[in-house]
């Protein structure tokens, strides 16, 4: 046998200085620092993709608020930490009054409208059907569109996979127009994803007026 070596990479260590209190937090016993500190740091670190995912994650899960990290991100930049100038087109370009998106897919099928130049849709719009409540994911709810992403193995049973298609079917017969798009198509064409868009937000305005 060759010699032996570890398998396992030795760990990226990342040491500040200017750490407030508030900024750590204990884990099971282990010192770390809290969410939004967490955020401004590692985008220096981070493709923006991965960033945008993190950001997202952490509003949805509660884990920080968007009002909170915007106001620790410019405390640290008065005080002129270098680093975390990433994180600053993304606190521009969120709109806080958009609720933080569930999923990866959610959060690049969002991004793709926005730099395609696609009217602003709301995300996660509730309608009432009947007795039950829906979630949309990204909905334009005066025309009545919804935009949902289908990831692969999102529906692990039979029922879920059955439920889905019939809470789409009450959603038609109400007049809801579903505009439905994979990971695949979202990664590899996203033109079409925003001419498809487009061309539906077009009618239906058209229609409208």
């Amino acid at each position: 046998m060759g010699p032996t070596r570890s398998l396992r990479a030795a760990p990226l260590l990342h040491r500040s200085s200017d750490l407030l209190p508030k900024d750590v937090l204990h884990i099971d016993g282990m010192r770390t620092t809290n969410a939004a500190r967490t955020l401004i740091d590692v985008g220096a670190v981070v493709p923006r993709t991965v960033l945008e995912s993190a950001l997202e994650r952490a509003l949805h899960e509660g884990l920080t608020t968007f009002d909170r990290l915007v106001r620790r991100f410019f405390q640290l930049a008065r005080s002129g930490r270098p680093g975390i100038g990433p994180l600053r087109p993304l606190l521009v370009e969120r709109d806080p009054r958009l609720a933080p998106a569930e999923s990866d897919l959610e959060t690049l099928l969002f991004r793709i409208l926005r730099e395609g130049g696609v009217p602003e849709p709301v995300r996660q719009f509730d309608v009432r059907v009947g007795d039950a409540t829906y979630r949309l994911d990204v909905a334009y709810p005066t025309l009545k569109i919804f935009i949902e992403g289908d990831g692969f193995g999102t529906h692990s049973t039979r029922s879920s996979f059955e439920t889905d298609r019939d809470r789409q079917n009450l959603l038609v017969i109400e007049g809801w127009l579903p505009l439905r798009f994979t990971w695949r198509v979202l990664c590899h064409n996203p033109r079409r994803v925003v001419a498809q868009v487009s061309r539906a937000h077009e009618r239906r305005s058209r229609g409208l007026s």
